[in-house]
């Protein structure tokens, strides 16, 4: 299409921004939370009833108190910036888990607001612990190449959270986690097995 953008660039300037958000007041320049595509495409309506139904079933055979309940997250990197409509509460963008950031952070946290210290990811060759200054108390670290987390060390952060949430046969307890890839491996299902720790994914 024939445009006015710069043609070595062959993309808009700022100059034609600010017409732009002139022009539209009701849109602005935002910063959206991240979504990895893998989540993205297993957000539907079928996986989501799924999971509830799932979920529904685990908590009406046992009485699981809130700090028996655990949501797990690890951080995709952060966008550049969009345009969306304002007063807009959720604006997303569509990123690779594969590319970008420098540091994967695994944390989980439970329904009574108590969290386990996190797990950081360095996109390093060698760990030092000079990376760590500065972390919460009991955090833990490790350094990969690509920064981004694999099935080996999810098994050290799956070991690492029952460690700290203690799980057992009279106190069990429910990890919610995203369907990375990583977190669903064989390994980590026998790991959460042997001590009543129960994932959703």
């Amino acid at each position: 299409m024939k445009h006015p953008f710069n043609a070595a660039k062959q993309k808009a300037g700022k100059a034609w921004l600010q017409e732009f958000l002139q022009r539209h007041p009701t849109i602005s320049v935002q910063n959206p939370k991240a979504t990895s595509l893998s989540s993205a495409v297993g957000f539907n309506k079928p996986n989501v009833m799924k999971f509830f139904e799932l979920l529904k079933s685990e908590l009406c055979k046992h009485p699981y108190s809130a700090d028996r309940v655990w949501n797990a997250v690890t951080t995709v990197q952060v966008p550049g910036k969009v345009l969306a409509r304002k007063g807009q509460k959720q604006v997303g963008r569509i990123t690779s888990a594969e590319r970008g950031g420098n540091i994967t952070v695994i944390c989980a946290v439970n329904a009574a607001g108590t969290y386990v210290p996190p797990m950081l990811i360095f996109k390093k060759k060698c760990m030092t612990q000079l990376l760590m200054a500065g972390t919460p108390v009991g955090s833990v670290g490790y350094a990969r190449a690509s920064g981004w987390v694999n099935s080996e060390l999810f098994i050290k952060w799956l070991e690492h959270f029952i460690a700290f949430a203690k799980p057992s046969k009279d106190k069990k307890v429910i990890l919610i986690i995203d369907g990375h890839a990583s977190h669903k491996t064989l390994e980590a299902v026998d790991c959460a097995e042997r001590v009543e720790l129960y994932l959703y994914a």
